[in-house]
């Protein structure tokens, strides 16, 4: 007895760098048919990922005719059966939009499809290319202030002022006279104190 082999055909998108719908397809082998896309079409270099639909048709008219109802309702980049609705269609056979621009894909991504054609309400998903909105640009960050650190002679200087504050912080305390100060016991210190501010000066 004979097996007979029934074929399967599926549907399949392909979506760019940017989510946007850029193909729908059918076919009974995805890989093969995939494969001939990265091959064969001049926009390969935009595929980015690649979805097989879930639905499963067991003849060519029903996978034909759910092509035609995704391509119209999805409005595809580079469909050209189906797709004579969508004004943002590009021609894969001469890249050109339907008004003869031709298409640039650098522009197309960076500036959406305003700066090259005319634009679908969508951009993203499953709905078709569009127009994207720009957003502003963000001010620039103003550059910090730098600490600058002290130099060997404002050190010195700094020394030298604690010093002085030191010892007359010192003899306020202590309610003495410079005379009575030499007749105590911390006449020493004061003393040591003025020698080290001679120092620093002489350094």
């Amino acid at each position: 007895m004979t097996a007979v082999t029934v074929k399967v055909f599926r549907l399949y998108r392909i979506f760019d760098d940017d989510g946007a719908l850029i193909y729908v397809g059918e076919t009974d082998d995805t890989l093969r048919r995939w494969l001939e896309h990265l091959k064969k079409q001049p926009w390969s270099a935009e595929i980015a990922d690649v979805r097989r639909d879930r639905r499963v048709f067991y003849s060519k008219a029903d996978v034909q005719a759910a092509e035609k109802a995704a391509v119209e309702a999805e409005r595809p980049r580079f469909n050209i059966e189906y797709n004579q609705r969508n004004r943002d269609r590009v021609d894969p056979r001469t890249m050109r939009f339907p008004d003869g621009r031709l298409y640039r894909p650098d522009l197309y991504h960076r500036d959406g499809a305003e700066s090259q054609g005319p634009s679908h309400p969508s951009r993203r998903g499953v709905t078709g290319p569009s127009s994207r909105s720009r957003r502003p640009a963000k001010p620039k960050a103003k550059p910090k202030a730098r600490s600058r650190s002290m130099g060997h002679g404002e050190w010195r200087v700094a020394r030298v002022v604690a010093t002085w504050l030191a010892v007359f912080v010192l003899c306020v305390w202590a309610g003495w006279d410079h005379g009575s100060l030499r007749d105590t016991g911390v006449a020493g210190l004061v003393f040591a104190s003025l020698a080290a501010v001679g120092a620093g000066r002489a350094k």
